[in-house]
């Protein structure tokens, strides 16, 4: 997976395409030594079905801290965050949803700014 070494300005779209997991998982880049990422913005949709929970957080290794979930999320709704998110140094953001269903497609957009802490 890239590093986040650049500082400015990051926006990144993933597209998740479900094999109906119990829990599947979109990741965002890990951020580089040296540096952090602050999200200012996550937005997530699933344009086919609803499904059980949404869960944003940051990651690092097989480690997985919770910072925001919703409870059944509506198919064709877009969920948003509702804090800034920082991801320090050699974490990545991961976006955990329970219960979507096989072909379903997910959308997750997430907006923020790359800076150098050192």
């Amino acid at each position: 997976m890239p590093v986040l070494l650049t500082e400015g300005s990051y926006i990144d779209e993933r597209v998740l395409h479900s094999i109906g997991s119990t829990d599947e998982y979109i990741d965002f880049e890990r951020v580089g030594d040296d540096h952090e990422l602050e999200v200012s913005h996550v937005s997530v949709e699933n344009r086919t079905t609803a499904y059980t929970r949404l869960v944003i957080g940051i990651r690092r290794g097989p480690d997985f801290f919770e910072r925001e979930e919703e409870d059944a999320p509506a198919a064709n709704d877009i969920y948003w965050t509702r804090s800034v998110f920082i991801v320090p140094e050699g974490f990545n953001l991961r976006l955990k949803l329970t219960g979507c269903t096989s072909g379903d497609e997910v959308h997750a957009f997430i907006q923020g700014c790359v800076k150098k802490v050192r």
